[in-house]
């Protein structure tokens, strides 16, 4: 490809060359065209020696050789008249160094930077980029004035010089530390952020010492102004230049083309635009390239690689093109002036150079370690080595050599040593960076590590190995040449070189290093498993904790994929996660979660309190004075108080424009009048102030309420500021002091008087538009203050999830039961700690916990609709066309998501609405008008232990605590007849240990107790001061009996006629809500669903239902049954007699079931049976249980033929309307495309067939309802 390259390359330069018309006058290298040939011929020779030091892997950067080539093409062009010509074009790109080739650089770092661990190490980044940095730079200038020599260069000279070598650009540093451990991407960050800030540093020190050596700088405030106006005025414009360019990303979130063109223009517009106002173009482009590396997180994996990808290929082409002019330019520039002595001082340079960015780290290392990351001696060492110098030395080092025109040698010596210097850093430190990792112990991986990498490489190896066997058997790969082609699938170990055999031993001595060893017993004939030895004891702890925290990394991952967190999020917790796998104790430090909980933008919290204090409308609740004349001060301070105002701020903007010109006052005396009659106004105003305000003392009253408004303050500070300035003038005119002494007194002043004069915009609150317009305003600025606790609450949620994930799964993940302990212990108390976190954080901030919960179920659901449109066009219902247009439809509801910024809490009825087994019907408007509320203080008991449940509690506000301590008689009872003990929130199967759980409003208590009749065994108390509505037994009973149904619920109707066990389904619904959580614990543990994931398990358990079998003897399990998972009660195998007790899988080999009313299933205190059935694919739980009735065995035989005349007469009716019904079948699936971007969408796991099955079967039972309700 290369080659090919290559020859298409010399085919465009021959036409270029032989298709321009070049003028006689004009020389040939002069035209356009050569010009461009060089620049090409510049990055193709680039992107060779790129290629090749990639290839061969070379240690020397690539930027060196670019270098060397330019300084072979700078001596040809010495000796050649056409070359010469040609490297004209070298001076164009140096030139133009800073207006093309510096944004792009400091905006790709700053773009492509992991924005939060750039926050969080931001404290770091600046001390090295400040203080150690300048202490660095005067070091290196003090040494070098001296080396040099101490007559022919000043001071100031060797300060320039230091300000040149101030800024870094560790690039090929960088890469080496990509490929190493988390112990060295903090110095990642670190040597990044230094790179953006110390650019600006070193540009404005060096403009600085250049604009003092010209005589354009005299006095230190002019510094300190100019400095002011890039933070002030600079800092300002590029954060509205960043908010710009975030927008627009937003707007073309999903057009690769538009985001690369929105980046690029950002990137010159801020920097010019900032350069032109403030001057401060570095400044601005680091920080619009920051704010919009922010906003990368909302872009999909393809576009932000692509964008990514683009700034890279830009760097890389202006980088190339840099170097290789820089090493043209260079021989140019150091061929005459300079004698062998100064070249002997190259070497001096360079060690001065890295000695004092050594000592300047070290003077710093107490600080470094203390703050952010932290800082080794280890870390520091590489930070120090690190010290690429910014290709922006050059380009000060040439504006240097043009400085000094009248000292050319000075001006080449330092061009000298800035270039040498730069190419002997990178040729030494960027070589020696990986040997120097590796050395200081940085590149090692830990034994866990290894173990993990051997252990994934194996399992590649058995997978290809099964898949070859796969192969082989078909018919037309037999007689292909598998030792050819396992030999070409061999994969090279990531960790070390090593065939697959040794990979495979070594798997098998990891096995003998942290797997359990046994001792063979001769009495017993038996292996009996060794107590390991303290250390062997550490490391199976230590590698249990690492396999644990991978396993959190990919459930993080996952829940990412299922829309469950932000993209910034899931970078903060693989950070996190990376960060503990790290170190010594391997677990995840809480503190920075919780910190961030009290976290708050504190810029937009002071604008808020701002604008909250403009908008009222009274000055102070105040008695008017007693005497006459301080209420006529009152009536015009208080009463009038606008006109007041507008008088004052009318003066105040005249004062201030006498200030800005001056030169209106030509002599001193003028200046002292117009100050002294200020100070009168000013005094004048104070004093009418002070009389306003007192009612009858004037240093009690007067100057205490005077002094309770900031304003006011602000006046006083004014005043005495004019009192200073009238007294310098007095000394001005006596010729004590200097006239420009007073600069400093007016700028000051006149600062105070711009602020003042903001004042006026509280006149605004009076006017209606203002008032409109300002909640909005207030709305935005607490939106922005709350982002951080967001991003907490959304963190905590996810954390919380991982928690009980791992503790679901802990028995598959730790064979060994103490170190399982040990783990779950800590996981216990992480997530109770972290319970009670979100639970007090949500009853103070309740709008942040709903807008994170709403805005992470919007993105789940349009998750699972995203995963519905490809199986969609998987199964070719729809072709690419209307696939896209579909995504693009999805991409809208994502926009529509992200625009949302604060989601208000929803009502108390809605609350209520939500309860999983509550439906939009008649009985549960019922319920709701039956609703009472009940206030439980803080630590009061809700239900104790043996209290039977009378009410359901659904929790409105406040946390509730449940605890349990297991006791020998219930736990006998679930072991002999599966009574389960009566817990609300335990997700034990076992309910051998103790159990704390919190809950949180939205979530409800009681239901097990109240259907049971059983009493608590737990103790549920108030946390904190909580609501809750109270739902009686009484309006239950009452709501059971209002919507029958021939299949769910469970309550016995009596009739003249016949005794019907009718089913109620409300209390269905309670009773699957009830098994949901149990049910899911019990197939996550099934062999059957062990490759299934949570979501995929509760899409399964979505369409499951809880029949009533009181009036079964023996349950047939038929083929329309998928699964059957036994939640509570005894039941046996019929063939078998093999007995389940709940909570259990049922396997799939059992055809009947002897339930507890049959006499060959004895049981002392036997418990109603609750089996919660899953359907299979195309069945509905109609279907089954109208077959159920047929084959199984029942109580009562009448109740059997009554309830199968009532199912087949449900029958009936749907066969008489079955036109109707295949009509609706035709539609839903016509509609199914539109049905993938509404509210209505089915689950994301099952398969198109049975969704349309479940939409028929949704059909048919509204049919068979109604006339259920009809007979009934």
């Amino acid at each position: 490809m290369l080659k090919l390259l290559v020859c298409v390359y010399f085919l465009c330069v021959g036409g270029a060359v032989y298709g321009q018309v070049v003028d006689d006058k004009q020389p040939l290298f002069e035209t356009v065209a050569y010009k461009y040939i060089y620049f090409s011929t510049t990055v193709l020779l680039m992107a060779i020696v790129r290629h090749v030091t990639e290839e061969y892997d070379l240690p020397i950067p690539y930027a060196l050789f670019s270098i060397i080539l330019g300084v072979v093409w700078g001596i040809w062009a010495m000796y050649d008249f056409w070359a010469s010509g040609m490297s004209e074009a070298a001076h164009i790109a140096v030139e133009s160094l800073d207006d093309v080739f510096l944004p792009v650089i400091v905006f790709k770092i700053a773009f492509c930077i992991d924005v939060h661990a750039f926050f969080k190490s931001l404290t770091q980044i600046l001390i090295i980029a400040g203080p150690i940095a300048f202490l660095s730079g005067v070091m290196t200038g003090s040494l070098m004035k001296v080396a040099v020599s101490p007559n022919d260069w000043t001071m100031l000279d060797g300060f320039l010089f230091g300000a040149i070598m101030i800024p870094i650009y560790p690039q090929d540093v960088l890469r080496c530390l990509k490929e190493s451990t988390m112990q060295t991407k903090h110095m990642k960050i670190l040597l990044e952020g230094e790179t953006i800030v110390s650019a600006w540093a070193a540009i404005t020190v060096f403009m600085f010492i250049c604009s003092y050596i010209s005589g354009w700088v005299v006095w230190w405030y002019q510094f300190v102004l100019h400095l002011l106006l890039q933070i002030v005025v600079g800092v300002p414009i590029s954060y509205l230049f960043g908010i710009a360019g975030s927008y627009l990303m937003r707007v073309v979130y999903n057009d690769a083309v538009g985001i690369m063109l929105v980046t690029v223009a950002m990137c010159y517009c801020s920097y010019f635009y900032v350069h032109w106002i403030a001057n401060a173009g570095v400044l601005g482009n680091a920080i619009v390239g920051i704010l919009m590396g922010s906003k990368r997180a909302s872009l999909s994996q393809e576009i932000d690689r692509t964008v990514t990808t683009l700034w890279q290929t830009i760097n890389c082409i202006m980088c190339g093109m840099l170097y290789t002019n820089i090493g043209t330019v260079t021989v140019m520039i150091i061929s005459k002036g300079l004698n062998v002595q100064d070249y002997m001082l190259i070497f001096v340079t360079y060690l001065i150079s890295n000695i004092t960015r050594f000592v300047s780290f070290f003077l710093f290392s107490f600080i470094l370690s203390r703050i952010g990351y932290g800082m080794t001696f280890q870390n520091m060492i590489v930070c120090v080595w690190a010290g690429l110098k910014n290709p922006i030395c050059l380009s000060m080092a040439l504006n240097v050599f043009e400085f000094f025109e009248d000292d050319e040698r000075k001006g080449r010596l330092v061009y000298l040593y800035c270039v040498t210097v730069y190419a002997l850093i990178l040729f030494i430190n960027g070589s020696c960076a990986t040997l120097l990792i590796k050395t200081l112990g940085l590149a090692e991986l830990s034994n866990s590590r290894l173990v993990n990498m051997n252990t994934c490489m194996k399992y590649i190896y058995e997978a290809r190995s099964r898949t070859v066997a796969i192969l082989k058997m078909d018919r037309f790969l037999a007689d292909a040449n598998w030792p050819l082609v396992m030999k070409a699938t061999a994969l090279k170990h990531p960790y070390k070189k090593m065939s697959q055999d040794v990979i495979l031993k070594g798997q098998e001595d990891n096995n003998d290093l942290l797997d359990h060893r046994y001792t063979f017993c001769p009495d017993c004939q038996n292996k009996v498993q060794n107590e390991p030895t303290p250390k062997e004891f550490r490391d199976m702890l230590k590698e249990a904790k690492l396999r644990l925290l991978k396993l959190k990394k990919t459930a993080y991952s996952r829940f990412f994929e299922n829309g469950m967190m932000s993209k910034f999020g899931i970078g903060i917790m693989h950070q996190t996660i990376e960060v503990a796998m790290d170190n010594e104790e391997l677990i995840v430090e809480l503190d920075g979660l919780y910190r961030l909980f009290t976290k708050e933008g504190m810029f937009y919290r002071v604008l808020t309190n701002i604008l909250h204090h403009f908008l009222r409308v009274k000055y102070v609740n105040l008695r008017p004075p007693r005497m006459w004349w301080r209420r006529l001060c009152y009536r015009l301070v208080i009463v009038h108080q606008n006109t007041f105002l507008c008088i004052m701020q009318s003066l105040v903007f005249i004062h201030a424009c006498t200030i800005i010109f001056n030169k209106l006052f030509m002599t001193v005396e003028a200046l002292l009048s117009k100050t002294l009659f200020y100070t009168m106004l000013y005094f004048t105003e104070f004093m009418i102030k002070i009389f306003a305000l007192s009612w009858i003392l004037v240093f009690k009253h007067g100057i205490g309420n005077y002094f309770r408004s900031y304003w006011n303050v602000l006046e006083f500070t004014i005043l005495v500021f004019c009192s200073f300035c009238t007294i310098v003038h007095i000394l001005t005119v006596a010729k004590a002091i200097p006239m420009m002494s007073t600069v400093i007194f007016e700028m000051t002043l006149f600062v105070l008087l711009v602020i003042r004069l903001l004042r006026t915009f509280t006149l605004l609150k009076y006017y209606a538009c203002y008032r409109a317009f300002a909640p909005s305003v207030i709305r935005y600025l607490e939106e922005q203050i709350d982002r951080y606790r967001i991003l907490a609450y959304e963190l905590g949620i996810n954390y919380l999830a991982g928690e009980e994930e791992m503790l679901e799964n802990l028995h598959q993940i730790i064979d060994d039961e103490k170190i399982r302990e040990i783990v779950k212990e800590k996981i216990d108390s992480d997530r109770l700690a972290l319970t009670y976190k979100l639970g007090t954080f949500q009853n103070e901030f309740p709008h942040v916990a709903t807008t994170v919960k709403t805005k992470l179920a919007m993105r789940m659901v349009l998750n699972s609709m995203k995963d519905d449109v490809h199986e969609l066009k998987v199964a070719g219902w729809v072709d690419d066309v209307e696939n896209a247009k579909l995504l693009n439809a999805l991409g809208e509801r994502y926009t529509f998501i992200d625009s949302l910024n604060i989601i208000q809490p929803v009502s108390t009825k809605l609350i209520f609405r939500e309860i999983p087994y509550m439906v939009e019907n008649e009985e549960i408007e019922f319920l709701y008008t039956q609703l009472t509320t009940r206030k439980f203080e803080q630590h009061e008991v809700v239900y104790k232990e043996g209290d039977i449940a009378e009410n359901i509690y659904i929790l409105i506000s406040g946390m509730l605590k449940e605890e349990y301590v297991p006791e020998k008689a219930p736990l006998d009872k679930l072991r002999e007849v599966g009574a389960l003990p009566v817990v609300d929130y335990a997700f034990s199967l076992t309910y051998e240990e103790p159990i704390i759980e919190y809950v949180v409003p939205g979530n409800s208590i009681g239901e097990l107790s109240l259907l049971t009749g059983r009493p608590y065994n737990a103790v549920i108390k108030a946390e904190t001061t909580s609501m809750v509505y109270v739902l009686n037994k009484t309006s239950l009973t009452r709501a059971f009996e209002m919507n029958l149904d021939p299949v769910n619920g469970s309550v016995l109707l009596s009739s003249p006629r016949v005794s019907l066990y009718a089913f109620f389904r409300l209390e269905c619904r309670i009773w699957k809500s009830i098994s949901f959580k149990k049910a899911l614990t019990v197939m996550m543990n099934s062999p059957s669903y062990r490759s299934y994931t949570q979501n995929k398990i509760k899409y399964i358990l979505e369409r499951a239902f809880v029949p009533n079998l009181s009036n079964y003897k023996v349950f047939v399990v038929n083929e329309m049954m998928a699964d059957i998972i036994l939640i509570e009660g005894t039941v046996m195998d019929f063939n078998s007699r093999y007995r389940y007790t709940g909570t259990c899988y049922i396997p799939r080999a059992v055809q009947k079931l002897i339930l507890p009313r049959s006499s060959y299933l004895k049981v002392n205190e036997p418990v109603e049976t609750k089996l919660l059935v899953i359907p299979a694919k195309d069945y509905n739980e109609y279907e089954i249980m109208l077959t159920e009735e047929q084959i199984s065995e029942l109580v009562s035989e009448d109740s059997k033929e009554c309830l199968r005349k009532l199912i087949q007469s449900k029958k009936l009716l749907v066969t008489s309307k079955s036109s109707a019904t295949s009509r609706q079948m035709r539609s839903i699936i016509g509609s199914l495309k539109k049905k993938m971007i509404s509210h209505e969408s089915m689950g994301g796991s099952k398969s198109i067939l049975t969704r349309l099955g479940s939409q028929v079967s949704k059909t048919a039972s509204a049919y068979r309802d109604r006339s259920m309700a009809s007979n009934v």
